[in-house]
């Protein structure tokens, strides 16, 4: 997928799968520190965040 604007390339899906990751990677932490120091511990969303975050930064590199 790429957004073009006069022949000239502007996003491609390796920049979106890049940047939901970080925001993935963002979500992660959050989950973790709730877990370690508020006690409050989410299991799914703390496994699926982090899942979400390796797949797309994987998907990233291979393309």
């Amino acid at each position: 997928m790429e957004i073009k604007k006069d022949n000239n390339i502007i996003i491609t899906g390796k920049d979106i799968c890049k940047i939901v990751g970080t925001i993935a990677g963002i979500s992660f932490l959050f989950w973790l520190g709730k877990a370690l120091f508020l006690d409050y511990t989410n299991l799914p969303i703390l496994i699926g965040s982090a899942l979400c975050t390796l797949i797309l930064f994987w998907y990233a590199q291979r393309k």
